[in-house]
């Protein structure tokens, strides 16, 4: 188990001494790593009132006893998620850090299986053809 303090609704300062500025903070405690995945963020972004925005939402840890300039990583996969795992044995707080919008970090294109995929709703069945 450990807890999460998401720190949503600012943004980042420039490089070097990246700081995260004009943001409020949520903690959310009681988290199962085993069972904790992206969409419990999202899910937690939606209780927050985020999800009525419509504007992408960009989500970075704090490796524990790392700041702002070198210790964020994406939160963006199973496989993100995973490597936030690691931290959890010895460290039961993780700082979670929300972007709105846009990203300005380097490291969210970095995941660990960043890609493009989109998920679209199909409303109509696939044609077939017999062959």
């Amino acid at each position: 188990m450990f807890s999460i303090r998401m720190h949503h609704g600012g943004e980042f300062t420039s490089f070097p001494g990246r700081k995260y500025i004009r943001g409020k903070q949520t903690f959310v405690d009681l988290l199962d790593i085993d069972t904790f995945s992206v969409h419990d963020i999202d899910e937690m972004m939606e209780d927050l009132g985020y999800a009525s925005i419509g504007k992408p939402l960009y989500y970075h840890f704090e490796r524990p006893l790392g700041d702002l300039d070198f210790g964020l990583f994406a939160l963006a996969s199973d496989e993100d998620v995973r490597y936030l795992g690691s931290f959890v044995a010895k460290h039961k707080l993780i700082e979670v850090y929300i972007e709105h919008d846009k990203t300005t970090l380097h490291t969210y294109l970095m995941s660990r299986t960043h890609s493009k995929v989109r998920i679209t709703e199909i409303t109509e069945p696939p044609s077939c053809s017999k062959r």
